[in-house]
């Protein structure tokens, strides 16, 4: 075998056994300036060079150097690409998949194994009982997934569920939903309640009291304001120490969008089990004051399909900051998240007083001319204000909401507050358009009331449409 030929064959050997061992551990430097010097040395003192022995040479040095550089190149030394999230069998949480079926959260946090179950119950009382039977829950929210009896022949209706930090007595949510059948004949039925973190709150609770409220389900007891037709049920769970409260994940954004020549300041994106919040800032350079932003939605893309995660809530700690709060799935864990908005409810920040006379029904200062006291008639201490827009029934267009500052002004510059627990809202549509009738409730009698009164408004339907998006993750 000549000279060259057996380098050949050893140099072979020699790359075969790198190659082997590199999916171990990275080859040294050392090794590779060594394998570099042998070959430029016996490329020197060949004294038969061959353009097949140059070629072997280049290309596993070549190798040699793809081998050692390119797990440092792209940091994935030692690193596996993580694995999709198993699918989780929900066991005795089963019987709660109908009310979630449509709850995108819950159901994928409970798909993938983000849920810890409680078990805490209730003793029974008035021939009812309730259980804790799990939560999911994260540095913003929790979800409580719980279960209730009702051994009466009556119906009974849940007229309240409170959680409050069993440390300190104070209610320890700022915001509040839930579903599930609200009334129950006899037998038993699951409900879900969705709560965000009051702000207020520095940490979360060590441990909840979950009060739950039963009413019979009669005239007598739906009427009444009396204790003698409800029934307290009190329960307790630890939260601290658990392992039921998960981290979630903090993505900074620190970009703005602008719409209309507003701009709206996103600083950062939480992420977590029971949902996806934005926290937004409407910059105090503002011209106008945005209401709110037009249809936000998040679009989270996974396996080459976007699914829309809508916002089903957005709340602040004062007038130009707050969170949006959005569903979450729990399956996409790396994938896209993009915030699209179709525009922002606005209006000059000069344009913000109603000025009224009910004694009269005369608007003396609005907006625009689309707002008039209504037909409808008027209970004492109320007025109904109608915002009408003519040639716009049917079709897909949204409702843009009117509302008003809790504390008004009478004509002698006196300060009044509304009665907000008794406010409503109406909608109907014809063929020359649309109306909402706005019931304001004056907490207090408007024959009383120095005229005119003088309201800041909230909220008006004072849209500016332009489509934007923003990269989340």
């Amino acid at each position: 075998m000549t000279p060259e030929r057996e380098e050949e064959r050893a140099l072979r050997a020699y790359f075969t056994e790198v190659e082997i061992g590199s999916e171990e551990q990275a080859v040294p430097d050392w090794k590779l300036d060594e394998a570099v010097r042998a070959g430029i040395e016996r490329g020197r003192q060949s004294r038969l060079p061959s353009l097949r022995w140059r070629a072997g040479i280049a290309i596993a040095a070549a190798a040699l150097l793809v081998l050692v550089l390119l797990p440092w190149l792209t940091g994935l030394v030692d690193q596996k690409v993580p694995a999709r999230k198993p699918l989780m069998n929900w066991g005795d949480l089963e019987p709660f998949r109908e009310i979630l079926k449509n709850q995108i959260s819950p159901k994928t946090a409970l798909d993938y194994g983000e849920v810890y179950r409680i078990g805490a119950e209730s003793g029974e009382k008035n021939g009812y009982r309730f259980k804790v039977d799990a939560v999911i829950a994260d540095q913003r929210g929790m979800f409580v997934l719980y279960t209730t009896e009702n051994h009466n022949d009556q119906k009974a209706q849940i007229a309240g569920f409170v959680l409050k930090d069993q440390g300190t007595g104070k209610s320890i949510y700022a915001s509040y939903s839930s579903w599930g059948d609200m009334e129950s004949g006899k037998g038993t039925a699951r409900h879900i309640i969705q709560v965000t973190w009051d702000r207020a709150v520095q940490k979360i609770p060590a441990s909840v009291t979950a009060t739950l409220t039963m009413t019979e389900n009669s005239p007598e007891a739906l009427t009444s304001s009396s204790m003698k037709y409800r029934t307290e049920l009190v329960t307790s769970f630890r939260l601290d120490g658990s392992g039921a409260v998960q981290e979630g994940e903090d993505i900074p954004i620190n970009s703005s969008m602008v719409i209309g020549g507003q701009e709206i300041f996103l600083s950062k994106a939480y992420i977590g089990p029971t949902g996806i919040y934005v926290d937004y800032d409407y910059k105090d350079s503002n011209s106008m004051k945005i209401f709110g932003l037009i249809s936000p939605v998040i679009l989270s893309e996974k396996d080459g399909e976007a699914t829309e995660l809508a916002s089903w809530l957005s709340y602040g700690g004062d007038i130009v900051t707050g969170t949006m709060v959005f569903s979450n799935d729990n399956g996409n864990e790396r994938g896209p998240l993009t915030l699209t908005v179709d525009g922002i409810q606005a209006l000059d920040k000069g344009r913000l007083s109603l000025v009224v006379d009910t004694e009269k029904k005369e608007i003396l200062k609005a907006p625009d001319s689309k707002l008039k006291f209504s037909e409808v008639p008027a209970a004492k201490g109320q007025m109904v204000l109608s915002y009408s827009e003519p040639g716009t029934s049917g079709g897909n267009n949204p409702w843009y909401s009117l509302s008003l500052d809790g504390d008004y002004m009478d004509g002698k510059g006196e300060k009044h507050k509304l009665d907000s627990s008794h406010s409503e809202v109406t909608h109907r549509e014809d063929a020359d358009g649309r109306t909402a009738d706005y019931y304001i409730n004056l907490g207090a009698p408007s024959e009383d009331l120095p005229q005119p009164l003088t309201f800041t408004l909230d909220s008006y339907p004072s849209p500016v449409l332009e489509h934007k998006s923003l990269r989340i993750r």
